[in-house]
């Protein structure tokens, strides 16, 4: 998640202050409450990526 993060980011497609905010959501110490959190992580991803690309 977080080279995909850095790619977006590299490509300008996000801000520095959007990857932070966004690697922090992702952050496993931020879904420690989750039983699920790879799946919960990679929904949130794709997310934000097809908001993204729309």
């Amino acid at each position: 998640a977080l080279s995909i993060l850095e790619h977006l980011k590299d490509t300008n497609n996000i801000t520095e202050k959007e990857y932070e905010i966004i690697k922090i959501s992702l952050n496993d110490r931020t879904l420690s409450s989750s039983e699920y959190k790879n799946k919960l992580r990679a929904d949130i991803l794709k997310g934000i990526i097809t908001v993204i690309l729309s």
